[in-house]
């Protein structure tokens, strides 16, 4: 029963019918009625008995130890991670994916409703995470086509639920390894021991780590590195680099009729000087004026950056950061508009947000333009 508390005492076993009140057929009738809670105290001679009573059921986790053990074990909800996967290596430029199948155990469910938030936990730092229906989300092992929100009473009694999320990781979180917890409790704010927080039923697999953590009062999932952020794309040699509009070829400089034939040089002393202007006629000022056409052409854009080196090959799950000094004006993916506010000196490009646009297995064309005009192109390959 969800929500509800189901409980109470038991009875001296009376000698008629089948239901003897034992671990044996507790571990039955607690399933089906989904038992929370019983009194310790009622009936002695039947507590007394089950603490004797060798559990003979099917747990093999139980073997050799009383029915009493087993009964007080199982009384509510018990959570028992069973498997976990998640990113072992990543940037800060890229994001965290994790997900944990997890087995309730217990008789019953939880009744009031937990809150989850990851928790990374490094030598430099702490970063909480709470997870919401944007970031993450569940389903029954049994029905995995079935999404459903993130609802922990839903953490039904002898079943497994898959939390699956994918976590945007601050930019400037510290190169290092992290340790990862999942925290269960009353609202995504408090902390340590407080907020009734759920400690999950594993054993701890080392000396060296504990799954449950007091100070965090969260269960240890595994740990994952951040490594090197990526060097920004160098900046591209450009052959056009070379040609620009100095005054090597300005319009005072092209054609003038001392600087390129003089009148004692073409003209016979008996021509009249009103043939002069035949000669240092602007008819040559073609062959030098295409020069300065190329002039929009020959701006370098040395102040946009990217987090990726051109033509590189990276994962879906990543992103882009993109820096521009002269400020974006333009953002364009694959020749359709990126959606950026002008001015701003930074965007970064998460992949995820822009699933329809992506090519997979082929080039995409990264091109930003800032507030003076230049251009910036960058290519680059979904994995």
């Amino acid at each position: 029963m969800v929500g509800v508390c189901h409980g109470g005492e038991i009875v001296t076993n009376d000698g008629l019918g089948e239901v003897r009140n034992t671990a044996a057929y507790m571990e039955k009738e607690a399933f089906i009625t989904h038992t929370s809670y019983l009194n310790l105290y009622w009936n002695n001679n039947v507590v007394d008995a089950m603490k004797t009573e060798s559990y003979a059921g099917n747990d093999p986790v139980y073997s050799g130890k009383s029915g009493f053990d087993y009964v007080r074990n199982h009384l509510g909800y018990r959570f028992v991670v069973r498997d976990v996967r998640l990113t072992k290596e990543t940037t800060a430029y890229e994001d965290f994916c994790m997900e944990a199948d997890i087995e309730n155990v217990g008789f019953a469910n939880l009744v009031r409703n937990k809150q989850l938030v990851v928790i990374l936990d490094g030598e430099n730092g702490t970063y909480r995470f709470p997870l919401t229906d944007t970031n993450a989300s569940q389903w029954n092992k049994d029905d995995a086509l079935s999404v459903q929100k993130l609802s922990t009473v839903d953490w039904d009694s002898c079943s497994t639920v898959t939390i699956r999320t994918q976590i945007d990781l601050p930019e400037d979180i510290p190169i290092g390894t992290y340790n990862i917890y999942l925290r269960l409790a009353d609202d995504d704010t408090s902390e340590g021991e407080s907020g009734y927080p759920v400690r999950f039923a594993n054993k701890d697999k080392t000396e060296k780590k504990n799954v449950w953590n007091d100070k965090l009062g969260a269960n240890l999932l595994g740990s994952f590195a951040v490594e090197e952020k990526p060097n920004p794309m160098p900046e591209p040699t450009s052959s056009v680099a070379t040609v620009t509009p100095t005054p090597t070829v300005s319009p005072t400089e092209i054609v003038t009729p001392t600087a390129t034939v003089s009148p004692t040089e073409t003209v016979a002393p008996t021509a009249t000087p009103t043939k002069q202007p035949a000669v240092a006629t602007p008819t040559k000022q073609p062959t030098v004026a295409p020069t300065a056409t190329i002039t929009p052409d020959t701006k370098k854009d040395n102040k946009t950056t990217f987090s990726i080196k051109n033509k590189a090959k990276v994962k879906s799950s990543s992103k882009i950061k993109i820096k521009d000094k002269d400020k974006i004006k333009k953002i364009t993916l694959n020749g359709k508009n990126v959606k950026v506010k002008t001015g701003k000196k930074s965007f970064t490009l998460k992949h995820k947000s822009y699933k329809k646009k992506l090519k997979k297995s082929k080039w995409n064309k990264l091109v930003v333009t800032d507030n003076n005009g230049n251009k910036k192109t960058l290519k680059f390959k979904i994995k």
